[in-house]
């Protein structure tokens, strides 16, 4: 069990948790299911549309949308963003929900819709309202002064340079802004089911003294990531590349739809996107531990939720 907060036990809490094991391959499991549900109801809502604009833009390259097959796209566009917000959102909750049940009540492995979960959504659509408060803030606090300096010095070359560099400027602090409240509330989901309510920015106490250890942690986690995906990105391009040499004669034809559902090419995209599927569950997996750790060893007391006597 911990009792003090240090930049490894953070890093690697998704290993030295006290849950019972086992928990990342069930993890895995759901996440694959889950998600590929959500990508089968999407594309039973908005696929027939989506695949007929691909085929129109295939055998009419560079030919302009009327006005009444821009509408029906918006349209499918906007049916795409109704169905699938709500539905990636309930998703990502119930796992995050699981994740932080491991984590902080050491927990094992468990799926379902409850308070935890409907919690945890809350804490997702705050974060939400919060980056978008905190882009519209960046602005206001960045591009008003730099819009009067612009207008004071009117059509002045020295004024219109010192505005672009006092932009530039501004913009990096505010994103270094944005990093440091988000990574002071990154807590924010553990607490939340540690505590059984929703504790969003009671996070900012949890994290004291802890943001560079925190901040550390996720820069880690992040290249460690950035590489992986590298290696997929790898597999995708020899795939593709493996595609269009076997069926150069379609390419002189313009038949781009022969090269895409060749066998290379489909065994390429499907080893491809299984390695993204595990990237970003094991993304995911890790990165609820990081801030996890913190919760487990907040300052104010709390730490560990009493652990439920659930086994695998």
């Amino acid at each position: 069990m911990e009792n003090r907060f240090t930049f490894d036990g953070a890093l690697m809490h998704f290993v030295r948790t006290d849950a019972p094991g086992g928990f990342f391959w069930k993890f895995l499991l759901a996440y694959v299911l889950l998600y590929g549900l959500v990508a089968a109801i999407l594309f039973a809502v908005v696929g027939g549309p989506f695949m007929a604009i691909m085929q129109m833009s295939m055998e009419n390259p560079g030919r302009q949308m009327s006005d009444e097959e821009a509408m029906r796209f918006l349209g499918t566009m906007g049916l795409f963003y109704l169905v699938a917000l709500p539905l990636f959102g309930l998703v990502w909750a119930m796992l995050e929900a699981s994740l932080q049940r491991r984590y902080v009540r050491l927990e094992g492995f468990s799926l379902r819709v409850g308070g935890d979960e409907l919690r945890v959504l809350a804490v997702g659509l705050l974060w939400i309202l919060l980056v978008i408060g905190l882009y519209i803030a960046m602005v206001i606090v960045v591009a008003v002064p730099i819009g009067i300096l612009a207008a004071a010095s009117g059509a002045s070359a020295g004024g219109a340079v010192v505005a672009g560099i006092l932009g530039f400027i501004g913009i990096i602090a505010g994103i270094l802004a944005m990093f440091f409240i988000m990574i002071r509330l990154s807590p924010a989901a553990a607490i939340t089911i540690r505590d059984r309510k929703i504790s969003f920015f009671r996070a900012w106490g949890a994290t004291k003294n802890r943001f560079w250890p925190l901040l550390g942690a996720f820069f880690i986690m992040f290249l460690v990531a950035m590489l992986a995906y590298a290696v997929i990105q790898i597999i995708m391009g020899a795939a593709l590349a493996g595609a269009m040499m076997s069926n150069a004669e379609a390419l002189e034809t313009g038949d781009v739809a022969a090269v895409f559902t060749s066998p290379g090419m489909l065994f390429g995209f499907a080893i491809a996107m299984l390695g993204y599927v595990v990237i970003q569950a094991g993304v995911q997996f890790v990165a609820a531990g990081i801030p996890a750790h913190a919760a487990n060893t907040d300052p104010r007391g709390g730490g560990l939720a009493n652990p439920a006597q659930t086994f695998d």
